[in-house]
């Protein structure tokens, strides 16, 4: 029972400590004031806040205080009380009568046995302790929330400092802001996006997540090197996160705007993705060699997509753009813009790259009605489009299941082809882990740095593809991984094999 031993490993409720017999009994106080939270945390405030995890309260049928029954740290939230705390070394637990407390702790089980169905946390596979981060993420039938790219600016709108901590500090409450709005917080993420300004800041911003991130949630990462849109900003974010279910549920995308982060950028700092059905729109690009007009002309090319499955503009979930220059976003994000008037406009990622087009955009949209139980996902094409054998031109999501692969590297130091192998080997063994495989593959996004690993790319997909069955992908040229050995980086949405 999973819930069971998550539930244990918790440690929600903790042995009553008691005083050896020497110690003279404490004066009954009020009991601190405890919220139960959705998450199953206990949560106990005191006059100065919320007191330490380690240690909780207890109270009898009738919510007063225990004679002897105090906590380990945790002083009287009576203001004027003495505060006494129990010594570490001479602490005891009680074998005597501690009826309410198992009352209580049975009461939690059973709750938590009730809502575990609605509640259930996105599962990590292939975890590395080290790096706070996960080979992949499975998340079961759960509403997503889609962040926009998050940059580090303060309540002021502007970039909140010049060093990397500080900034990572204020990109992290952005995110945890934009979350929280959401419905939903940190320790639900699945992926995260990481961007950094410069390759010398690859390696810092990995050990700045691996520290501030907390211990309950491994994401699954992907980390590329970009300009950005803030010249100053050294680095930016976006994520996906699982939302707990609400009742009733959602039946359409919500786009929110935290009050407390900079409007500047002009569009919704989220978006929610309902439970059900998704498409996934591989990257398009216009010809026209204007980036607002290339702009213009590929998100008519994307919303044909949309009008071919009867969706509007309101079923938008993501944009991602791959442009350049990144001087000139303002203009791709405007004519982005213009086509949503009529409501907040999309959350949307910008990442510069050195393809040939000065833009392509993919998309992520919400499909109302029922899913079809037949199938997991359906690779499609348009009427009129020549069929690529290694992507579709958008890939349609019945499984209510979600599996985030990161962004795998090579594990040795090798030529490009080699680097592509052993990318796809890791992506292979990590779909095995979550009952997929290739044919099962969503959504692909190829990141590559050089010339001789696009080629060898290219040259690798049609042996390993189900050319009826490849995923909608987008492929762009980025200024680096942030190792100069390693060139290319995959990472992948995919779902279970059907049953």
């Amino acid at each position: 029972m999973r819930w069971l031993s998550s539930f244990a490993d918790r440690r929600i409720w903790k042995p009553t400590p008691v005083r050896p017999s020497s110690s003279p009994p404490l004066p009954t106080r009020r009991p601190r004031h405890v919220e139960y939270h959705h998450r199953h945390h206990l949560r106990d405030w005191g006059p100065h806040g919320r007191t330490g995890p380690h240690w909780h309260e207890q109270f009898d049928g009738n919510h007063r205080r225990r004679r002897g029954d105090d906590c380990l740290g945790a002083r009287a939230s009576r203001p004027g009380s003495s505060g006494r705390v129990a010594d570490r070394n001479t602490m005891q637990y009680a074998p005597s009568d501690r009826r309410p407390a198992v009352w209580l702790t049975l009461s939690a089980l059973v709750v938590t046995a009730i809502a575990s169905p609605l509640y259930a946390e996105p599962r990590s596979v292939g975890v590395d302790l080290a790096n706070g981060t996960a080979a992949a993420i499975v998340v079961d039938d759960e509403a997503l929330v889609h962040t926009t790219q998050l940059l580090p600016f303060d309540e002021e709108g502007g970039i909140a400092a010049d060093d990397l901590d500080g900034q990572m500090t204020q990109v992290l409450a952005n995110l945890t802001d934009a979350l929280i709005a959401a419905g939903t917080q940190t320790d639900q993420l699945v992926r995260l996006n990481v961007y950094a300004a410069r390759k010398d800041l690859v390696a810092p911003i990995r050990e700045l997540l691996a520290r501030k991130l907390t211990r309950r949630v491994h994401p699954a990462v992907t980390t590329v090197v970009t300009p950005l849109a803030q010249p100053e900003a050294l680095l930016a974010l976006d994520a996906v996160a699982a939302v707990p279910r609400q009742s009733p549920a959602l039946t359409s995308v919500i786009r929110t705007s935290p009050p407390g982060l900079s409007r500047r950028i002009g569009n919704a700092q989220t978006a929610v993705l309902p439970r059900g059905r998704v498409v996934y729109i591989s990257g398009m690009a216009s010809r026209d060699k204007d980036l607002a007009a290339a702009t213009t002309g590929t998100m008519q090319q994307l919303h044909g997509v949309l009008r071919l499955l009867n969706l509007k503009p309101e079923h938008v979930v993501h944009l991602k753009a791959y442009m350049k220059p990144m001087s000139e976003v303002a203009r791709a994000r405007k004519a982005m813009r213009a086509f949503y008037p009529n409501g907040p406009v999309p959350p949307m990622t910008f990442v510069e790259w050195s393809n040939g087009l000065p833009i392509e955009i993919e998309m992520i949209a919400f499909i109302p009605g029922k899913p079809d139980p037949a199938q997991a996902v359906q690779h499609r094409w348009q009427p009129d489009e020549r069929r690529s054998p290694v992507y579709c031109r958008f890939a349609v999501v019945d499984s209510a299941t979600r599996i985030y692969v990161a962004g795998f590297l090579a594990r040795p130091k090798t030529d490009a082809t080699g680097q592509v192998r052993d990318v796809f080997s890791q992506l292979k063994a990590t779909l095995a882990q979550t009952d997929s495989d290739f044919r099962h593959m969503v959504k692909a996004t190829y990141y590559v740095a050089d010339d001789d690993v696009s080629k060898s790319l290219n040259d690798i997909r049609p042996e390993l593809y189900d050319p009826q069955r490849p995923p909608a992908a987008s492929k762009a040229s980025i200024a680096g991984t942030g190792d100069d050995d390693r060139t290319i980086t995959i990472d992948m949405i995919a779902v279970p094999k059907a049953k």
